[in-house]
Protein backbone atom coordinates (compact mmCIF):
# COMPACT_ATOMS: atom_id res chain seq x y z
CA UNK A 1 0.00 0.00 0.00
CA UNK A 2 1.33 2.80 -0.84
CA UNK A 3 1.96 5.87 2.05
CA UNK A 4 -0.14 9.11 1.39
CA UNK A 5 1.78 12.34 1.91
CA UNK A 6 0.72 15.32 3.12
CA UNK A 7 2.17 18.87 1.00
CA UNK A 8 4.30 21.09 2.91
CA UNK A 9 2.23 23.87 2.74
CA UNK A 10 -0.53 21.95 4.46
CA UNK A 11 1.75 21.02 7.26
CA UNK A 12 2.84 24.99 7.67
CA UNK A 13 -1.06 25.14 8.02
CA UNK A 14 -1.41 22.89 10.57
CA UNK A 15 1.09 23.75 12.90
CA UNK A 16 0.26 28.17 12.22
CA UNK A 17 -3.27 27.02 13.49
CA UNK A 18 -2.15 24.73 16.26
CA UNK A 19 0.54 28.00 17.31
CA UNK A 20 -3.14 30.00 16.75
CA UNK A 21 -4.85 28.13 18.79
CA UNK A 22 -2.56 27.55 22.08
CA UNK A 23 -1.46 31.49 21.98
CA UNK A 24 -3.11 32.39 24.81
CA UNK A 25 -2.27 29.53 26.88
CA UNK A 26 1.07 29.76 25.88
CA UNK A 27 1.00 33.25 26.61
CA UNK A 28 -0.43 32.68 29.76
CA UNK A 29 1.77 30.27 30.86
CA UNK A 30 4.56 32.16 30.81
CA UNK A 31 3.37 35.50 31.98
CA UNK A 32 2.00 33.47 35.10
CA UNK A 33 5.80 32.04 35.33
CA UNK A 34 7.51 35.42 34.79
CA UNK A 35 5.26 37.02 37.75
CA UNK A 36 5.80 33.61 39.98
CA UNK A 37 9.50 34.91 39.52
CA UNK A 38 8.88 38.01 40.20
CA UNK A 39 6.93 37.19 43.46
CA UNK A 40 9.94 35.09 44.58
CA UNK A 41 12.27 37.50 44.01
CA UNK A 42 10.37 40.08 45.50
CA UNK A 43 10.28 37.95 48.57
CA UNK A 44 14.06 37.30 48.92
CA UNK A 45 14.80 41.05 48.88
CA UNK A 46 11.87 41.76 51.19
CA UNK A 47 13.37 39.03 53.52
CA UNK A 48 17.13 40.67 52.77
CA UNK A 49 15.55 43.74 53.24
CA UNK A 50 14.32 43.06 57.11
CA UNK A 51 17.67 41.51 57.68
CA UNK A 52 19.31 44.42 56.94
CA UNK A 53 17.10 46.54 58.89
CA UNK A 54 17.28 44.66 61.80
CA UNK A 55 21.00 44.16 61.80
CA UNK A 56 20.95 48.18 61.43
CA UNK A 57 18.90 48.25 64.52
CA UNK A 58 21.27 46.33 66.81
CA UNK A 59 24.32 47.97 65.68
CA UNK A 60 22.99 50.95 66.35
CA UNK A 61 22.17 50.00 69.55
CA UNK A 62 25.58 48.73 70.24
CA UNK A 63 27.28 51.95 69.46
CA UNK A 64 24.64 53.62 71.24
CA UNK A 65 25.54 51.50 74.26
CA UNK A 66 29.17 51.58 73.83
CA UNK A 67 28.34 55.32 73.51
CA UNK A 68 27.15 55.55 77.01
CA UNK A 69 29.79 53.12 78.32
CA UNK A 70 32.15 55.62 77.44
CA UNK A 71 30.77 58.74 78.74
CA UNK A 72 30.38 56.66 81.77
CA UNK A 73 34.22 55.94 81.74
CA UNK A 74 34.77 59.55 81.00
CA UNK A 75 32.63 60.44 83.94
CA UNK A 76 34.43 58.22 86.47
CA UNK A 77 37.60 59.54 85.93
CA UNK A 78 36.60 63.47 87.69
CA UNK A 79 35.59 60.76 90.35
CA UNK A 80 37.50 59.40 93.38
CA UNK A 81 38.65 55.38 93.21
CA UNK A 82 37.14 52.87 95.42
CA UNK A 83 39.13 51.11 97.57
CA UNK A 84 42.45 51.91 99.75
CA UNK A 85 42.10 55.60 98.97
CA UNK A 86 45.87 57.50 100.67
CA UNK A 87 45.94 61.21 101.70
CA UNK A 88 48.38 63.28 103.62
CA UNK A 89 47.13 62.09 107.12
CA UNK A 90 45.63 58.45 106.98
CA UNK A 91 44.41 55.62 104.90
CA UNK A 92 40.72 55.30 104.44
CA UNK A 93 38.51 52.59 103.03
CA UNK A 94 35.67 54.12 100.45
CA UNK A 95 32.93 51.24 99.99
CA UNK A 96 31.53 52.97 96.85
CA UNK A 97 29.11 55.46 98.01
CA UNK A 98 28.59 58.79 97.79
CA UNK A 99 31.29 61.15 99.31
CA UNK A 100 32.26 64.76 98.82
CA UNK A 101 35.49 66.58 98.52
CA UNK A 102 35.45 69.57 101.05
CA UNK A 103 38.07 72.51 102.99
CA UNK A 104 38.32 71.87 106.57
CA UNK A 105 37.50 75.47 108.37
CA UNK A 106 38.94 74.20 110.95
CA UNK A 107 41.41 70.93 111.93
CA UNK A 108 39.49 68.14 111.40
CA UNK A 109 39.84 64.67 112.93
CA UNK A 110 39.11 61.79 111.66
CA UNK A 111 35.35 59.76 112.70
CA UNK A 112 33.74 63.04 113.71
CA UNK A 113 30.17 64.14 112.26
CA UNK A 114 30.63 67.15 109.78
CA UNK A 115 28.99 70.06 109.04
CA UNK A 116 29.71 72.32 105.80
CA UNK A 117 29.17 76.32 106.29
CA UNK A 118 30.07 77.91 103.37
CA UNK A 119 31.77 75.61 101.60
CA UNK A 120 33.98 75.03 104.35
CA UNK A 121 34.09 72.13 106.62
CA UNK A 122 33.48 72.46 110.71
CA UNK A 123 32.88 69.70 113.44
CA UNK A 124 29.23 69.24 113.94
CA UNK A 125 28.23 71.74 116.99
CA UNK A 126 24.66 69.89 118.58
CA UNK A 127 24.82 72.78 121.40
CA UNK A 128 23.85 75.59 118.36
CA UNK A 129 19.93 75.58 117.49
CA UNK A 130 21.91 76.94 114.14
CA UNK A 131 22.53 73.41 113.16
CA UNK A 132 19.31 71.75 112.82
CA UNK A 133 19.24 69.81 109.72
CA UNK A 134 22.46 71.08 109.12
CA UNK A 135 24.10 67.27 109.25
CA UNK A 136 26.44 66.74 106.43
CA UNK A 137 28.99 63.64 106.53
CA UNK A 138 31.50 61.77 108.54
CA UNK A 139 34.83 63.06 108.03
CA UNK A 140 37.09 60.34 106.58
CA UNK A 141 40.09 62.12 107.01
CA UNK A 142 42.30 63.98 109.20
CA UNK A 143 42.88 67.70 107.75
CA UNK A 144 44.38 70.91 109.26
CA UNK A 145 42.79 74.04 108.00
CA UNK A 146 42.69 74.99 104.29
CA UNK A 147 43.34 71.72 103.37
CA UNK A 148 40.91 69.10 101.65
CA UNK A 149 39.34 66.53 103.05
CA UNK A 150 36.96 63.69 102.24
CA UNK A 151 33.69 63.45 104.20
CA UNK A 152 30.80 60.39 103.38
CA UNK A 153 26.92 61.22 103.12
CA UNK A 154 25.30 58.00 102.99
CA UNK A 155 25.78 54.55 102.99
CA UNK A 156 28.28 52.58 105.36
CA UNK A 157 31.47 54.12 106.20
CA UNK A 158 34.60 52.26 107.40
CA UNK A 159 36.94 53.40 109.49
CA UNK A 160 39.76 51.13 110.95
CA UNK A 161 40.32 50.93 114.58
CA UNK A 162 37.19 53.15 115.22
CA UNK A 163 36.33 51.45 118.31
CA UNK A 164 31.96 51.69 117.85
CA UNK A 165 30.02 49.68 120.13
CA UNK A 166 28.18 47.14 117.59
CA UNK A 167 24.41 47.37 117.15
CA UNK A 168 24.39 50.78 119.00
CA UNK A 169 22.78 53.51 117.41
CA UNK A 170 24.93 57.31 117.68
CA UNK A 171 24.16 60.24 118.33
CA UNK A 172 26.07 63.97 117.90
CA UNK A 173 28.46 64.83 120.73
CA UNK A 174 30.74 67.94 121.61
CA UNK A 175 33.19 68.79 118.50
CA UNK A 176 30.87 66.33 116.30
CA UNK A 177 32.26 63.13 118.32
CA UNK A 178 29.87 60.28 118.16
CA UNK A 179 27.97 59.17 121.03
CA UNK A 180 26.10 55.69 121.74
CA UNK A 181 23.56 57.59 123.64
CA UNK A 182 20.85 60.71 122.93
CA UNK A 183 21.70 63.49 124.59
CA UNK A 184 19.04 64.65 127.29
CA UNK A 185 17.90 67.62 125.32
CA UNK A 186 15.53 68.73 128.53
CA UNK A 187 19.26 69.76 130.33
CA UNK A 188 21.62 70.79 127.43
CA UNK A 189 19.05 72.23 124.81
CA UNK A 190 20.52 72.85 121.04
CA UNK A 191 20.19 69.70 118.58
CA UNK A 192 19.58 65.99 119.08
CA UNK A 193 21.36 64.65 115.87
CA UNK A 194 21.52 61.21 115.01
CA UNK A 195 24.42 59.68 113.08
CA UNK A 196 23.68 55.92 112.50
CA UNK A 197 23.77 52.22 113.64
CA UNK A 198 26.74 50.57 114.07
CA UNK A 199 27.25 47.38 112.40
CA UNK A 200 30.59 46.28 113.62
CA UNK A 201 33.45 48.23 115.54
CA UNK A 202 34.46 49.83 112.35
CA UNK A 203 31.32 50.26 110.55
CA UNK A 204 28.91 52.72 110.53
CA UNK A 205 25.42 52.66 108.90
CA UNK A 206 25.13 56.38 108.25
CA UNK A 207 21.36 57.74 108.97
CA UNK A 208 20.94 61.68 109.87
CA UNK A 209 16.94 61.27 110.05
CA UNK A 210 16.77 62.51 113.32
CA UNK A 211 17.12 66.07 113.56
CA UNK A 212 15.74 67.79 116.70
CA UNK A 213 15.63 71.44 118.33
CA UNK A 214 15.73 70.52 122.02
CA UNK A 215 13.76 72.27 124.56
CA UNK A 216 15.29 73.03 127.92
CA UNK A 217 12.90 72.40 130.52
CA UNK A 218 12.81 74.49 133.64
Amino acid sequence: MKQQKYPTWGIAVIVVAALWFFWDKIGLFFTQKAQKELAASNAKIDKDTDYLLDLLAKERLAIQNLSEKIKDLKEDTTKEPSGDVTNHYSTTVYKGVDFQEVIAGEYIVKGRLITVKNGLAYHFNPSLEENYLKATGISLDNAPVGETLHIQVEGVVEIANWGLIVNTNYYAGPAGQLIPNAPNGALEGGVTQSVGLSITHEKLNIDFSVSIINQIIT
